[in-house]
């Protein structure tokens, strides 16, 4: 393993952590504001399926963290490129969505910021990292 492939795994597996922590942060925080404020709005916008893509994202960040700890073979590193498009790419549309629909700004537009910053961060190094020639093979 060489330094820049170490570097290329500990700036992905750091920013997918990020993204996922930032979800869940969201999550958290749209609980305790529905909480607070007694507004079941929050349950009629994110809903079941909105629950399932959040789950999704998480467990395809959790899966793409391990296999980048774990294995060093050019599907892996395609797969976790991918991966990071998807995860940052969801959070993107999702708030565009949202933009158009006229949220303005709150603490959720912050959260978005930060995860697209973390995102395009991740997905460059990613990239990086898939054109690395692999030392081994498994």
């Amino acid at each position: 393993m060489t330094l820049n492939d170490t570097r290329y795994r500990l700036i992905i597996i750091t920013g997918l952590l990020s993204m996922t922590l930032l979800e869940t942060v969201m999550l958290v925080t749209d609980s305790v504001e529905a909480f607070l404020f007694n507004d079941s709005s929050f349950s009629v916008h994110l809903g079941m399926r909105g629950l399932w893509i959040q789950s999704i994202l998480i467990v395809l960040s959790i899966v793409a963290i391990i296999s980048t700890a774990s294995f060093d073979n050019k599907k892996v590193k395609t797969g976790v490129f991918v991966v990071s498009i998807i995860v940052a790419g969801f959070m993107l549309f999702h708030q565009v969505t949202h933009m158009i629909g006229g949220d303005g700004f709150d603490i959720h537009f912050v959260f978005d910021v930060l995860h697209h910053v973390i995102g395009v961060w991740t997905i460059m190094n990613a990239y990086k990292y898939k054109n690395l020639e692999s030392p081994s093979t498994t």
